[in-house]
């Protein structure tokens, strides 16, 4: 799945997709993302105009050189977001 340029923000249902990688190019809003069950997701965002507002406790947060990684388990589902300009909340349903 690969989205180009959301406005009004985005709420994204992540849990069920198989094993691959996604790319989000631009979110302008809250960008909220339901993970549902799954142990073993990766979350790149390269911009970020915005807080990450929340996630499971499961998750870890880590600002790297090219932005913000947010990762549950081993390396799983990979989405890659260019640009937020918004808030990211990150749950399970």
């Amino acid at each position: 799945m690969d989205l180009i340029s959301l406005a009004g923000g985005l709420s994204l249902d992540i849990g069920g997709r198989p094993t691959r990688s996604s790319t989000i190019e631009s979110v302008m809003g809250v960008l909220e993302l339901d993970v549902g069950e799954r142990r073993d997701v990766e979350i790149r965002i390269s911009s970020l105009t915005g807080h990450i507002r929340s996630v499971p406790p499961d998750f870890v947060i880590l600002r790297t050189n090219d932005g913000y990684l947010l990762r549950a388990g081993e390396r799983g589902s990979s989405l890659w977001i260019n640009s937020v300009q918004g808030d990211v909340v990150v749950k399970r349903h």
